[in-house]
């Protein structure tokens, strides 16, 4: 599912404070429902501490302190990639709800969107 306000110019890399904002401007249109399955390929990094972040980072308007229960997914191709144990956690194949998705969607259109890519670029000389 792509979100209105989901995308995020990242400067320098995914960074915190850049994926912080963008998840938190576009999930404050959904505070309300109970439950948010979220794919991240570093999910198990990411979510360690969002909360405390969210707490003491974020604006008000998209502080993570609405009662919506968050579960973080790998997705099935970059888990084989995380070499640390127990991310059983993460893995989209024991997590209840999530059925046969795989949360690399979004990344299969990358290759029909490289052509946009030199009008998106800063001019320079």
């Amino acid at each position: 599912m792509f979100l209105a306000n989901g995308v995020g110019n990242l400067q320098k890399g995914e960074r915190y404070a850049n994926m912080d904002y963008v998840f938190g401007s576009a999930l404050h249109h959904y505070w309300g429902l109970p439950l948010c399955i979220v794919g991240y390929d570093i999910a198990c990094q990411w979510f360690t501490h969002i909360h405390e972040r969210s707490k003491d980072l974020w604006p008000d308007k998209i502080k993570l302190d609405n009662g919506m229960d968050f579960v973080p997914v790998i997705g099935k191709f970059h888990e084989l990639a995380h070499e640390i144990g127990n991310h059983e956690q993460y893995s989209c194949n024991l997590i209840p709800r999530v059925g046969c998705t795989d949360f690399e969607a979004c990344e299969r259109i990358w290759g029909l969107h490289n052509p946009l890519g030199n009008s998106t670029k800063t001019m320079g000389p």
